[in-house]
């Protein structure tokens, strides 16, 4: 399963979304994911944004993936860049690194959130963040 989602999606529903933090909705009543799955982050775009002028690690969090241990904290990373300084392009990994998604209960919502190690948000522009998730059954 295949989500193309960029933080423009739901401002009807969700207007606090902004580039580097934004929730997607799931149609209908969400998704039931029975046994277990996990997701990849595909491909990220962060448009005319400069969301790597300092360089350095950024982690794509989202709120369905199991916790992982980054920066001596426990955080739902579903991956983890290295940017180079003021790189401005769409970032694609044609080696799909899978994280466990949580399955416990039904995903009405995707978050999908940028921070660096220390937990504190990236501040981008105005141009919408565009990434491409996919979510795998691994049982």
């Amino acid at each position: 399963m295949t989500f193309y989602l960029t933080s423009d999606d739901c401002k009807d529903i969700h207007p606090a979304n902004k580039p580097s933090d934004f929730t997607v909705d799931i149609p209908g009543r969400g998704l039931n994911l029975e046994g277990s799955w996990a997701m990849a982050l595909l491909d990220i775009s962060f448009g005319s944004n400069n969301a790597a002028s300092e360089g350095g690690d950024i982690f794509v969090m989202c709120n369905i993936c199991g916790d992982s241990l980054a920066g001596g904290r426990s955080m739902p990373v579903l991956r983890r860049l290295w940017a180079k300084p003021k790189t401005r392009k769409v970032e694609k990994y044609p080696n799909a690194c899978y994280v466990p998604v949580n399955t416990s209960k039904p995903i009405e919502a995707i978050r999908i959130y940028i921070t660096r190690t220390s937990n504190r948000s990236i501040t981008l522009g105005t141009t919408a963040v565009a990434c491409t998730v996919q979510l795998m059954r691994t049982s």
